[in-house]
């Protein structure tokens, strides 16, 4: 995989004050702040007052992996160039941060799975930073409206103008809907997680520190039908390498130091392991295509 590409190095466009922001608030609160969450847990308990019991240290990790990574997949998107909508994946974060992250978070502490100290800390910046590129978008839009947002949101879902990749569009899209039903499945009953993964009994806060795992991952799946719809490879790319080169590696860590349960590490291993063969497969066959872009 060449990173140069995957992050548009140099820059194949001219980045609008709307793409810049998301580029500098996604790199300072998803991506240090979920650094924070993977790298040291003990700083959040302690910031948060929390008991850290059981697997929450090791859940706490796997829920900052997920925000980097969610954080690069806005970072990418904000800087590389697709062929459809030029704000689709930026002004779905919008929808999803204010919407469905708000209310999965709300719901969490209404059933006492999650502190409301920690989830205030998410949601309410997360909820600033998307009424910001609101409020930047339509200045730097002409004619912007409620029904323009709308129509840039779901504009390339309903076009798939990545057609002429052939296969790659419809496994891209189709693994993108298979993994938001089923992380939200699981967020929406954690205790499903328990059963299906075989996973030791939960304490303190860890069940609503793995249902915000898999709440994150759920919007991986959203973005995967984002990226599909509007043809943007580089975003397509960096599915493949987080999973081989950050996903798989942290996960043999966790289980090393016993972070995480053994059911759930292979669990989560085959996952990344078959989605990233499925995406190497169909981007090797892809058709290769020429840009048709200009720095403007």
């Amino acid at each position: 995989m060449d990173f140069k590409y995957i992050f548009s190095v140099p820059l194949t466009k001219q980045m609008t004050r709307t793409e810049k922001f998301v580029q500098r608030s996604c790199l300072m609160f998803y991506c240090l702040g979920g650094a924070t969450f993977l790298l040291s847990p003990q700083i959040v308990g302690i910031v948060f007052t929390l008991d850290l019991v059981g697997h929450s240290d090791g859940y706490l990790r796997l829920l900052g992996l997920a925000v980097i990574e969610i954080g690069f997949i806005f970072i990418i998107s904000a800087r590389s160039y697709c062929r459809g909508s030029r704000y689709a994946t930026i002004l779905t974060s919008v929808v999803d941060r204010l919407v469905w992250a708000n209310f999965i978070s709300l719901m969490l502490v209404e059933k006492g799975l999650l502190p409301f100290r920690l989830s205030l800390f998410w949601m309410v910046p997360n909820s600033i930073f998307a009424l910001a590129i609101v409020v930047i978008w339509s200045q730097e839009t002409k004619d912007a409206s409620v029904s323009k947002f709308l129509q840039e949101v779901t504009l390339d879902i309903k076009r798939f103008e990545m057609a002429k990749t052939e296969g790659l569009v419809a496994t891209v899209f189709v693994l993108g809907v298979v993994q938001f039903c089923f992380w939200s499945l699981l967020v929406i009953r954690p205790d499903f997680a328990a059963i299906i993964f075989q996973l030791d009994k939960f304490s303190g806060f860890s069940q609503g520190f793995l249902a915000s795992y898999f709440f994150v991952r759920s919007a991986h799946g959203l973005h995967y039908m984002i990226a599909a719809s509007n043809g943007n490879l580089r975003v397509v790319s960096a599915f493949v390498c987080s999973r081989i080169l950050l996903n798989v590696p942290t996960f043999f860590c966790l289980l090393i130091f016993d972070q995480i349960e053994k059911n759930l590490f292979i669990a989560l291993l085959s996952l990344e392991l078959l989605i990233s063969t499925i995406l190497l497969t169909i981007i090797m066959r892809a058709k290769p295509f020429k840009a048709d872009y200009k720095i403007e």
